[in-house]
């Protein structure tokens, strides 16, 4: 059962009061509001919207964050903390843990799996986890939306990267709660980017008709840059596939000192082939062809748009450049959480705050797992995949719905099959078999499978909750899918990725 979202216009003054948006960079945030139809960007006294995510504790007195901290970043560095990010609701043996204590300046160590932030000497310090700081962080947007707005803030949505899993999700939320902030939604990334440009309701064939869309965003920040597939169809969108780069960021696209403006209309051939090399490898993790594409999204520092856009255009040459209205480049992410927050506040809603923790697919011909809605997609959520058949005059087909992260569909778990009968006889491959699956905010899987255009369909229905596994469960299904990639792709036969075997 879908809950009963009730579609309001929302004007700040319900039970709710004014809900915040905040945009948790890597390494700035922001934050803003709708109120009273008008969207607000908060600033802090000087006018800065772009806060520096750094906290730092002086020998006395209360832990300073922002600008503050930052600009004593050089003389009390191991004091200074930034980029808790890359460390929030991750395991200290995690190699991008590992990969970033190399580079912070700061000492993380290991409490119980987790990592730790140690303030202080060796003998005598104080412990922070990534949530604690992420806390401090929180405080102050809220603290800014409160002098702004006047008012007392108690609710807030919170933009975090499209590939967060279960366990940064839940330590955002605790790192929110810290704070005194509710969390009334977590948005990825690339569904608050493509709500601010309204991608969902974008039609993109000539005609303008087709409504079934495929588009790239490319948020270029201060710390990374992050590169999303996203589909829209008839309303709903839906993150394919995302990318994080830490070698491509802001500083990448500076103008050196001395060279003149001209030249820098694009980036140096070697950022450009790193930009079309990310691209390339997000297609293919994506598995999307390059003429797929519909529509170009860049968002980001204004002053750097046009290098990062020209390159993409060079690379999707005819495709439809999507331009900001009602906010600037760098505040698309804000803006569409607080634009989404104000048209899907509900009442009786379910979860709100959930990802399915393993991926879920079906059986292909070969033996393989074909993922139709991967793990951490956020829910609710609809994916469709086209199927066919494997031999001529085929009349039915089996497909097994599986969850799990290993390649070989049979070392993951069977939740059910899906029997479609009565195909008209027909060569191979030609029938076109629609497979549906369709998760809602109570985590429930619909899977469906019928002939593309009939009525009657084969369907099971499977409660995919996340609290069925703990954490470590989890954890040991990603590791081993992760540990195994290469051994169950030897072990596939090659064949077909969309062709099913059929019912005898």
């Amino acid at each position: 059962m879908k809950p009963d979202y009730q579609m309001i216009e929302y004007t700040g003054d319900d039970e709710y009061g004014d809900i915040i948006s905040i945009d948790l960079g890597e390494s700035y945030s922001r934050v803003g509001v709708f109120r009273n139809k008008t969207f607000q960007i908060i600033t802090d006294g000087q006018g800065r919207s772009a806060i520096p995510n750094y906290v730092e504790f002086p020998s006395h007195g209360s832990p300073l964050v922002g600008f503050e901290a930052k600009e004593r970043a050089l003389s009390n560095p191991q004091k200074t903390i930034y980029d808790s990010r890359r460390l929030i609701g991750r395991n200290f043996n995690d190699p991008e843990i590992q990969e970033a204590i190399k580079e912070l300046r700061y000492d993380v160590v290991d409490v119980n799996g987790s990592p730790v932030i140690k303030i202080g000497t060796e003998s005598d310090y104080i412990g922070y986890t990534p949530e604690n700081i992420t806390s401090f962080i929180l405080k102050k947007l809220k603290d800014m939306a409160e002098v702004q707005l006047k008012t007392t803030i108690k609710h807030a949505t919170i933009n975090v990267p499209s590939d967060f899993d279960e366990y940064q999700i839940q330590a955002t939320k605790d790192a929110a709660e810290a704070s005194e902030l509710n969390v009334i939604r977590i948005f990825p990334v690339a569904k608050s980017i493509a709500h601010a440009y309204k991608l969902e309701r974008n039609l993109c064939d000539e005609n303008g008709r087709r409504a079934n869309c495929t588009y790239i965003l490319y948020d270029i920040r201060e710390g990374e840059s992050e590169l999303t597939i996203l589909e829209s169809d008839y309303g709903v969108v839906d993150v394919i596939e995302t990318v994080r780069d830490r070698q491509l960021r802001w500083s990448d696209f500076e103008a050196p000192v001395g060279v003149a403006q001209v030249q820098l209309k694009l980036p140096s051939k070697q950022r450009s082939e790193r930009v079309f090399g990310i691209v390339e490898e997000l297609l293919i993790e994506a598995d999307i062809k390059k003429d797929d594409i519909n529509g170009i999204v860049v968002t980001g520092d204004p002053s750097h748009i046009s290098k990062v856009q020209g390159v993409l255009e060079a690379y999707f040459p005819g495709r439809k450049v999507f331009t900001p209205s009602g906010f600037e480049h760098d505040e698309a992410i804000v803006f569409g959480g607080a634009l989404e927050m104000t048209e899907d506040l509900c009442s009786g809603c379910g979860p709100p705050i959930s990802v399915n923790p393993l991926g879920l697919g079906i059986e292909t011909r070969s033996g393989g797992f074909l993922r139709v809605m991967r793990r951490t997609t956020v829910l609710p959520a609809r994916r469709t995949l086209s199927v066919s058949t494997s031999a001529d005059n085929q009349e039915g087909v089996i497909i097994r719905v599986l969850e799990g992260e290993r390649e070989v569909a049979g070392k993951n778990r069977l939740l059910g099959t899906l029997q479609v009968s009565g195909i008209p006889r027909a060569p191979k491959g030609v029938p076109e078999i629609e497979v549906v699956f369709e998760i809602d905010a109570y985590e429930v899987l619909k899977a469906t499978a019928g002939l593309k255009g009939a009525m009657e369909v084969a369907k099971i229905i499977v409660s995919v909750v996340s609290d069925r596994y703990t954490y470590e469960v989890i954890d040991d299904i990603i590791r081993e899918g992760k540990d195994k990639y290469h051994e169950d792709l030897q072990q596939l036969m090659e064949g077909s990725e969309n062709v099913l075997n059929g019912v005898d």
